[in-house]
């Protein structure tokens, strides 16, 4: 049963892939596709990120003249894709952001509170600069919130 459903979501992702229209090669593109080839068969156990790396100083190094038939290719390929899809506007989606990594996931919505007394457990009506927790003569527990918190 459960492989039915990857099976299934997996030709989803297909079907939406065959719809999505690839935005066309630039000039870099063009060239680096055949010069990682030429790279990788080279050196088999080099890392594709390796390889990125040495692909884009080497294009830095390139003159206009030796860059010249990439341009040139490189709008061919875009006049054709005009072509093939006249209606085409390049969307770009951004990707969601790992929340783990950069420590706290949520985002503070009420940066004047105190994360460390909302952390303790203790009221945070003080941080909305409310009176109650410090007027209340019940031990000093404040009777705005729902479970009896004592107040800083």
């Amino acid at each position: 049963m459960y492989v039915a459903v990857a099976v299934a979501l997996g030709d989803k992702k297909k079907a939406e892939d065959k719809q999505h229209i690839k935005r066309p090669m630039n000039a870099f593109m063009v060239w680096s596709r055949m010069k990682r080839r030429q790279i990788a068969q080279e050196n088999p156990k080099m890392h594709n990120s390796e390889i990125s790396k040495r692909l884009g100083s080497e294009w830095k190094t390139l003159t206009e003249n030796q860059k010249m038939p990439y341009i040139d290719e490189a709008k061919r390929i875009r006049a054709k894709h005009m072509q093939d899809h006249p209606d085409y506007k390049y969307r770009p989606r951004r990707k969601p952001k790992n929340l783990k990594a950069g420590g706290y996931p949520y985002p503070m919505t009420y940066p004047s509170i105190n994360v460390d007394a909302l952390r303790a457990g203790e009221c945070m009506h003080v941080a909305f600069n409310l009176s109650c927790c410090r007027q209340n003569t019940y031990a000093n527990a404040c009777s705005q919130s729902s479970v009896g918190r004592r107040c800083v």
